[in-house]
């Protein structure tokens, strides 16, 4: 695993890959939150248990500043 991708959990138990150099492609602050077990061109808004937003209960998937800000 890349030095950039981080492991973590949501407060429900579903786990999570936090890719912080993906570009602006999937977020303005060049991250993407996603599922191991997901295709590269998905990235996750919500959670797909629980239904609330990823980037607000996934240790490290706030938003940051904008890369091209």
């Amino acid at each position: 695993m890349s030095e950039s991708i981080i492991k973590s959990q949501y407060i429900c138990g579903e786990s999570y890959l936090i890719d912080l150099n993906a570009g602006d492609k999937f977020r303005a602050d060049g991250k993407r939150v996603y599922q191991q077990d997901w295709y590269a061109g998905r990235c996750a808004f919500r959670c797909k248990s629980c239904l609330r937003p990823v980037n607000e209960s996934v240790p490290g998937a706030d938003f940051g500043e904008p890369i091209n800000a």
